[in-house]
């Protein structure tokens, strides 16, 4: 029951969308999207401030803006160095570039 002022209203059991059941559940990893500043950026290799800290060797998805739209890299974890920043923990990552599939958002929404 929901109490609403002086007055009861009940809430019925509909969704608006129907549920659905997952027989066996799915792998994945999920991380949420994090702004950086970058220090440096070349072919191959990125360093970035970051506010969390990253294994070496973890695997991450890159969004970076370009003049010609959104570029998406994979990327490896070269190092993770924690650093401080206006008296604020956070971390140097030395990023390795995976140039081999590079694609930017208006090649996949032509």
């Amino acid at each position: 029951m929901l109490c609403i002022g002086i007055g009861h209203l009940s809430m019925s059991d509909r969704r608006r969308a129907p549920r659905y059941v997952l027989e066996s559940p799915l792998a994945g990893e999920a991380m949420p999207m994090q702004d950086v500043v970058v220090e440096r950026f070349s072919e191959n290799r990125l360093v970035v401030i970051s506010p969390s800290s990253h294994t070496q060797d973890e695997e991450l998805m890159i969004h970076i803006v370009m003049p010609n739209g959104l570029a998406s890299h994979r990327a490896n974890v070269i190092t993770s160095q924690p650093i401080s920043v206006a008296g604020t923990l956070c971390f140097r990552l030395e990023l390795h570039l995976d140039a081999a599939e590079p694609f930017s958002h208006d090649e996949r929404n032509p």
